[in-house]
């Protein structure tokens, strides 16, 4: 192996162009836009499920 040659881990997925930290109503927009560019993109939630303000308050109705 050439000391140029880059090398990533088992299991680590492919270079990302940008990360989007929230998957509540502005991070999942901002997803569906980057990937509409042609970027690859993910989005990152910390809660168990996307919905930001909607998965944490759970509002009657």
């Amino acid at each position: 192996m050439t000391s140029n040659q880059k090398t990533r881990p088992v299991g680590i997925s492919p270079i990302l162009d940008t990360v989007v930290v929230g998957a509540g109503f502005a991070g999942l927009y901002q997803l569906y836009k980057l990937r509409q560019l042609g970027l690859q993109a993910i989005a990152f939630e910390a809660g168990g499920d996307v919905g930001g303000t909607w998965y944490w308050n759970r509002y009657p109705g």
